[in-house]
C-alpha cells in the first residue's frame, strides 16, 4: 500500500486533487476496509480509480529512443528492442569474439605443423645420388656419388628415435585437428529444450545447438564442456611440445612426466582465452528448479557461459500462501546466489541500457572462469514504441531488478569486485524523483517522491489490485510515505 496525492486522467495529465475531509463515521468505515485489505488482499469496492503507469514511467525518462541499438558504431548491425534482444547481441559478440587472436593462433599452428613435417621428412638416398650424378655428370668417373650421399648432412629425422617419431606424428595429428576446429564454428550454444520450443531462438544464433534430451541440462552441459576442455587441453599440450621440439629444447626426462599429467588446470590465462566458448541459455525458473546441478556446474570452475532469461516482469504470488504470510517471505535473488560461489563472473541487467548489456555479455564470454548473465526481458513486449524500454528502467529504479556486476578478477579486495554504479542514484536506497502535477488553480505543483517497488507495481495493471489509492478525504497524520514506513523500527497497532 502506498499513499498518493495525485490522480491521472485519461489524457495522462497528472492533476492535484484535494477533497474536503470525510465525516468521522465514513472515515472509520474506510479504515476498517483498509485493515481488511491489508489482512486479506481483498479490496472492497472500486477504490483504485485509474492507473498511475504513464505518470510514473514519465519520471524515468523522455521520448528519446535508445533502440535500435548499434553496438560499437558497427555499420550494418542494428538490434531492435524485443524479447530476443539479448540473443541478437550474443550472436553478434560470438561472431566477433577474439577474431584477431584466433587468426594469429591458427597461423602459429600452421607454422608448427610445417616445421614438424620438415623435421619428420625422410629423404630417399638413392634419389639424392641420382640428383647429384645429373648435376655433376662431368665428374662421373671421378666421384663415387653413392658414398658422397652418406657424408652430406641430412634431415634430422635420422637422428630421431622411434619413440620421438611416434610422439611427433601424434603431435602433428593433434595440431591438424586444432586447425580444423578453429576453422569451424566460433562457439557452441545450447538452448534448453523447453525454452527452445517456445521461441525461434535456435534460428537467431547461428552456432546454436538444441539440447533435445529431457535430462538436466546443467549436468549435460558439464559433461559436454568437460569433453571439450579435455580436447582443447590436448591441443595446447601438442602446441607446447611442438614449440619445444622445433627449437630442440624438448627433454624427455624433464618434459615427459609433465605432459603425461597435463590437464586444463595447467593452462595459462592467454591459452584459456582461446578456448572455444560454450554457452547455455535457460529460463529463470529452470535454474531454481535445478539449483543443485546449477551450483555443481559453477563450482567446477569450467569456463561455461550461462545466459538466464527472466520473463517475470512482476512477482507472481503463490496462491497457496496467505497474503500476510507472503508479506514476510523473501524473493530468491539469482545474482546473489551466483556470486556467492565467488569464482563466477556475475552480471545482471535489463533492456534499459543496451550499452551496459552489450558490455556485460561480452565480458561474460571472455571470462576464463564461469560467467552468468541474468537478463530481465521487462519492456520487451511493449512493441515498437520508442519509450517501451521505460518499464525495464522502472524495474531497475525500484530495485526490483537492479543492475549488478561482480567480477572475481576485478579487484584484490572483495568489495571492489562488485559494481552497482549503473543503477539510478545507486547511493540512495530509493531514487528520489520530482513529480509535477497541475493544481485546481491551473498551476504546477512539484512533489519529491522516492520511487519504490510499490511505484513499479503501479505500472502494471496485474499488480495494481495489490495497491490501494487513498483519497485525500481520508488523510490523517498517521499516513507516511512507503519509503519512510519501511524505515520504521517497529509497528504498533
Amino acid at each position: 500500500m502506498e499513499e498518493k496525492k495525485i490522480k491521472e486522467t485519461a489524457e495522462h495529465t497528472v492533476h492535484w486533487k484535494v477533497e474536503d475531509a470525510a465525516p468521522e463515521k465514513e472515515t472509520k468505515e474506510f479504515w476498517k476496509k483498509l485493515r481488511q485489505f491489508y489482512r486479506t488482499g481483498e479490496k472492497a469496492g472500486d477504490e483504485m480509480s485509474g492507473t498511475m503507469s504513464s505518470a510514473l514511467l514519465n519520471l524515468l525518462g523522455d521520448a528519446k529512443a535508445i533502440y535500435p541499438y548499434v553496438p560499437n558504431d558497427e555499420k550494418g548491425i542494428s538490434i531492435e528492442l524485443g524479447s530476443n534482444t539479448p540473443l541478437h547481441m550474443l550472436d553478434y559478440l560470438l561472431s566477433a569474439h577474439q577474431k584477431e587472436n584466433r587468426r594469429k593462433f591458427k597461423g602459429r599452428l600452421s607454422e608448427l605443423v610445417n616445421g614438424l613435417n620438415e623435421l619428420l621428412k625422410i629423404e630417399d638416398k638413392g634419389s639424392e645420388a641420382n640428383e647429384l650424378k645429373e648435376a655433376f655428370d662431368f665428374a662421373d668417373e671421378l666421384i663415387a656419388f653413392d658414398q658422397m650421399v652418406e657424408i652430406i648432412p641430412h634431415s634430422k629425422h635420422e637422428e630421431l628415435s622411434d619413440e620421438q617419431v611416434s610422439r611427433l606424428n601424434l603431435v602433428v595429428n593433434k595440431l591438424n585437428d586444432g586447425l580444423a576446429h578453429f576453422g569451424g564454428q566460433k562457439a557452441t550454444v545450447f538452448i534448453e529444450k523447453g525454452l527452445a520450443s517456445k521461441t525461434d531462438q535456435v534460428k537467431i544464433i547461428q552456432q546454436a545447438q538444441q539440447l533435445k534430451s529431457d535430462e538436466d541440462v546443467f549436468e549435460q552441459t558439464q559433461a559436454l564442456i568437460t569433453d571439450e576442455m579435455h580436447s582443447f587441453s590436448e591441443l595446447i599440450k601438442a602446441y607446447r611440445i611442438a614449440s619445444l621440439e622445433i627449437i630442440g629444447d624438448y627433454q624427455e626426462e624433464t618434459h615427459g612426466e609433465y605432459f603425461e599429467h597435463f590437464t586444463w588446470h595447467r593452462l595459462f590465462e592467454d591459452e584459456l582465452n582461446l578456448f572455444h566458448p560454450v554457452v547455455l541459455i535457460v529460463e529463470h525458473q529452470y535454474v531454481f528448479d535445478h539449483l543443485s546441478s546449477y551450483s555443481k556446474l559453477l563450482s567446477s570452475n569450467l569456463p561455461i557461459n550461462i545466459i538466464v532469461l527472466n520473463q517475470e516482469y512482476i512477482s507472481v504470488p503463490d496462491q497457496r500462501i496467505s497474503w500476510e504470510d507472503a508479506s514476510h517471505q523473501f524473493r530468491q535473488e539469482l545474482a546473489t546466489l551466483t556470486s556467492a560461489h565467488r569464482n563466477v563472473y556475475t552480471f545482471q541487467a535489463g533492456l534499459d541500457n543496451p550499452d551496459f548489456l552489450n558490455i556485460g555479455i561480452n565480458n561474460c564470454i571472455k571470462s576464463t572462469s564461469p560467467g552468468v548473465c541474468h537478463i530481465s526481458l521487462t519492456g520487451s513486449k511493449a512493441g515498437a514504441d520508442m519509450t517501451s524500454f521505460l518499464p525495464a528502467r522502472a524495474a531497475m529504479a525500484s530495485r526490483y531488478f537492479p543492475s549488478i556486476k561482480y567480477d572475481p578478477n576485478g579487484n584484490k579486495e572483495s568489495i571492489g569486485r562488485f559494481d552497482i554504479s549503473h543503477n539510478l542514484q545507486p547511493d540512495r536506497k530509493w531514487p528520489q524523483l520530482v513529480l509535477k502535477a497541475k493544481t485546481s488553480e491551473d498551476t504546477v505543483a512539484e512533489f519529491d517522491i522516492e520511487f519504490t517497488y510499490a511505484d513499479y507495481k503501479a505500472c502494471f495493471p496485474e499488480k495494481t489490485k495489490e495497491l490501494m489509492l487513498i483519497p485525500s478525504a481520508y488523510y490523517t497524520e498517521h499516513l507516511v510515505p512507503l519509503s519512510d514506513y519501511l524505515e520504521l523500527d517497529k509497528i504498533i497497532f
